[in-house]
């Protein structure tokens, strides 16, 4: 007191509890990432606006690129085809506006030209501020999206063989059902595959006739063999 030389006040803080919730905050988003990062589902979570805030190990492995090139930039960066992004965004947002979850397959381009087909499901994750994010898990369903489309070219051709030869073709379940009847068989019958197929005999043909067909297909599937009849 009474001189003017200066002086230093110093306080000191104890800083262990933030210290320690800082630790544990660090190890808390190391093992989420960890968790996410084992998961071989595509996870991933963007904003009301389309940008990737959050994807795991394997999302970004996918796509060709690490989760850090991947988090910041938005679908129509990361998905060229305006229409496939378009898509993207119109269900993204009715997950936002309904607040409901939405189970989706989506037809993706990747950047090699590649087109892929994925299993989503998307809900929404809300914010404390408010803003509504989109947490969504895919799998990649390109495999089985394959065999559908070979199995329906492969019915179209087999529709188109039968329905261009001049021999009846028809298939039955044990019931007597019909399940595929070809053009001639159509119009033998005297109706349109349409009105026949899920139909038996009995809700065709008067019933002496019905039951006619009906003892020779009985006689087909007891004998285990063909059986050529004349009807």
């Amino acid at each position: 007191p009474g001189s003017d030389e200066p002086m230093l006040l110093g306080f000191s803080f104890d800083i262990s509890d933030r210290k320690k919730a800082e630790r544990e905050l660090v190890r808390e988003k190391r093992f989420i990432r960890q968790v996410i990062d084992n998961i071989p589902s595509i996870v991933f979570v963007k904003d009301a606006d389309g940008t990737v805030l959050l994807i795991n190990q394997a999302g970004a492995s996918y796509f060709g690129m690490t989760p850090e090139q991947f988090v910041g930039r938005n679908q129509t960066e990361l998905f060229p085809q305006h229409q496939e992004a378009e898509d993207i965004s119109q269900v993204d947002q009715m997950v936002i506006d309904e607040r409901q979850n939405i189970d989706v397959e989506e037809s993706l381009t990747l950047a090699n030209g590649q087109e892929v087909w994925l299993s989503m499901v998307k809900r929404p994750l809300p914010q404390p501020d408010g803003r509504v994010h989109v947490l969504g898990v895919a799998a990649d369903i390109t495999a089985r999206k394959r065999a559908e489309q070979a199995l329906v070219e492969s019915e179209a051709r087999l529709r188109a063989i039968l329905d261009n030869t001049t021999s009846v073709v028809f298939l039955k379940d044990l019931e007597g059902r019909y399940l595929l009847v070809n053009r001639k068989a159509a119009e033998v019958i005297g109706k349109s595959s349409e009105e026949i197929i899920g139909k038996t005999p009995f809700d065709i043909y008067p019933r002496e006739i019905a039951e006619n067909i009906h003892r020779d297909d009985m006689q087909v599937i007891e004998a285990g063999k063909v059986v050529v009849t004349e009807e």
